[in-house]
C-alpha cells in the first residue's frame, strides 16, 4: 500500500514546483506564440559584436546560480529563454 501511495504523496509534496513550471511554461508558450520572445532574443544577439563570446561569459553565471541552493528551482523557468537564445546563436556566424 505504501508503494501505491508514494506517487500521489510525491506530487502533493512537490505541488509548488509543479504549478510554477506549468504557469511559467504557459507564459513562455504565449510569448513564443506571439513572437515576442524571439524578437527579444534576436535584438539581444543582434546588438552585440560578438554574441557567442557574450553567451560564453554568461554561462558560468547561470551555472553558478544553478549550483547554489537558493536559485535551483527558479532556474527551471529560464530554460525556454536559454533554448531560444541557443537557437539564435546557431544562426550567428
Amino acid at each position: 500500500m505504501a508503494t501505491l501511495m508514494a506517487v500521489p504523496r510525491g506530487i502533493i509534496s512537490g505541488a509548488d514546483v509543479v504549478l510554477t513550471v506549468v504557469f511559467v511554461g504557459g507564459a513562455f508558450a504565449l510569448l513564443e506564440a506571439t513572437g515576442a520572445l524571439s524578437r527579444l532574443i534576436g535584438a539581444l544577439v543582434g546588438h552585440t559584436r560578438r554574441p557567442k563570446v557574450r553567451a560564453g561569459r554568461g554561462e558560468p553565471a547561470v551555472a553558478t546560480l544553478g549550483a547554489s541552493r537558493t536559485v535551483r528551482k527558479e532556474l527551471v523557468a529560464l530554460v525556454p529563454v536559454l533554448v531560444v537564445l541557443s537557437r539564435g546563436l546557431v544562426s550567428v556566424p
